[in-house]
């Protein structure tokens, strides 16, 4: 993390070379610490520019495949000091909070390690894998019930319908060689699945 003033505006770049997974948890500790709401989200094939207002300011947080992750003013060449300021202000935040954020024990994603020992079809550890995936930088909810809703609502869009009792669906991306290519066991995850996650979850929170 560095602050640049070499374009004529004060920038902070947050990391130069980075997948679009740490954007988005960069967002999300924005929106944890600083109550940050971005208003207006443009993206094309290889950025993405999310505006925010912090203290009357507006800023822009940017991803770019080749740049990496960056915050500036809106206004750029335009800006004024008390948009500097501001932003060294997100800046130090950033700064105080990353490594706390910046590890798998705040996320969801936490609870899916390790992977069951048998699965149901062979799209299960697909599945579970691509869950895991999407619940990186997805903060741990507050009770055991939000985090099943969640776990719900995730199979739900990964797979396109909810899971039902004694119900195989079949998810294309998820195809492998063999019989069971691409399904996906409901029952696996109605019994066995769900229940491993929320299981750690409680365990975690009694320790």
């Amino acid at each position: 993390m560095k602050i640049d003033h070499s374009q004529g505006w004060t920038e902070a770049v947050i990391d130069s070379k980075c997948s679009i997974d740490k954007f988005y948890k960069i967002a999300e500790i924005l929106k944890t610490t600083l109550g940050i709401f971005f208003s207006n989200k443009l993206s094309d094939t290889e950025s993405h520019y999310w505006d925010f207002t912090y203290k009357a300011r507006e800023l822009t947080l940017r991803y770019n495949t080749y740049t990496g992750i960056s915050i500036f003013p809106k206004s750029l060449k335009n800006s004024t000091e008390s948009d500097s300021l501001v932003l060294l202000d997100v800046y130090n935040t950033l700064s105080d909070n990353f490594k706390l954020f910046d590890t798998a024990d705040n996320f969801v994603a936490r609870y899916f390690d390790p992977e069951p020992i048998q699965w149901g079809l062979r799209g299960d550890p697909h599945l579970w894998r691509d869950m895991k995936q999407k619940t990186e930088s997805a903060n741990i909810p507050t009770t055991a019930n939000e985090l099943e809703k969640l776990l719900h609502k995730l199979f739900k869009n990964l797979v396109g319908e909810p899971p039902q009792k004694g119900k195989f669906i079949h998810v294309e991306k998820y195809e492998t060689i063999g019989m069971s290519r691409g399904m996906i066991c409901s029952d696996f995850w109605l019994d066995k699945g769900f229940s491993l996650i929320i299981q750690r979850y409680i365990e975690s929170e009694l320790r």
